[in-house]
């Protein structure tokens, strides 16, 4: 089982039964915006300052495979991220959002482009959310104080948690979710419009709209026409892979699939559901 770090314990001022949300305050309090770095060089060997400060964090990573300081870093970065996802559905949603903005993660609130360097004024930027702490709009930060001071204890309860238990191949998938969250939050990352690391495997396109139109009769599905507004994410794209299951006739093959407009057919794959749809010519980047 895994255990915070000594630098962490003897933290002065902090309770020991409360390390982590030491870590996780000073984490957030950081003005340079570049978390993951910091959490990175709280994992190198040589970790000194503010990077001791955070070791009841990144300690425990010390077991996820080949442990390079990087992949510690994405690793309890992705659990940061997805215990605050999860307390969103849990907790009052102002109380999700402080957590959202203490730790630079979107939405950002309308109006702004990014989220402030200080934590203060980031709190502030929430001010401007209608309705999320109240009629009118606060003040003062006060609101969002008492909110954080509630979150932030709920989620270093909940980080703490995990801490103890994570070892190994546990951390993996933490990797890919702080991997993801990074690419969306680092500006002049490989994917600056806001959209998240695609899965392994993604089709480079994207399906701006979808209508689907469904001929019954009784209980079967006779017919369905779908039609699709599809961007390519690339240049050089020449068409998509969809899945084409065409109602609960007992034999989905008993209804081919046809393609109608602006793309052909030109192949189906061993599932009987899939169909592979090629566009009149290539298209480039954010092309539809």
């Amino acid at each position: 089982m895994s255990d915070f770090s000594p630098e962490c314990r003897s933290l002065p001022g902090v309770l020991e039964e409360s390390p982590a949300k030491a870590a996780l305050g000073s984490l957030a309090r950081r003005r340079d915006g570049d978390l993951i770095g910091a959490l990175r060089r709280a994992a190198e060997p040589s970790s000194s300052g503010s990077g001791s400060s955070l070791g009841c964090l990144v300690d425990p990573t010390a077991s996820v495979p080949r442990a390079t300081p990087e992949l510690r870093a994405w690793a309890i970065w992705g659990l940061i991220v997805d215990e605050i996802a999860k307390l969103g559905s849990v907790v009052e949603p102002r109380e999700h959002f402080v957590l959202l903005a203490a730790f630079r993660l979107p939405p950002i609130p309308d109006g702004s482009t990014t989220w402030a360097a200080n934590l203060g004024d980031r709190f502030g930027q929430l001010a401007e959310v209608r309705g999320l702490f109240g009629e009118r709009k606060p003040l003062s930060n006060t609101p969002m104080n008492k909110a954080w001071a509630g979150a932030l204890e709920m989620l270093a309860a909940a980080v703490a948690g995990k801490l103890g238990h994570l070892a190994g191949e546990d951390w993996r998938p933490y990797v890919g979710i702080g991997r993801s969250a990074a690419a969306e939050t680092t500006p002049g990352g490989e994917f600056p419009d806001g959209c998240r690391t695609p899965s392994e495997g993604a089709q480079p396109v994207f399906v701006e709209r979808m209508i689907v139109t469904v001929v019954m009769h009784r209980r079967t599905a006779l017919r369905r026409i779908t039609e699709r507004d599809v961007v390519a994410r690339r240049d050089g794209v020449d068409g998509y892979v969809v899945h084409a299951l065409t109602g609960w006739t007992g034999n989905v093959a008993d209804i081919p699939v046809k393609a109608l407009w602006n793309c052909r057919l030109v192949a189906t794959s061993g599932d009987p559901g899939s169909a592979k749809l090629r566009f009149r010519r290539k298209l480039r980047v954010n092309e539809a």
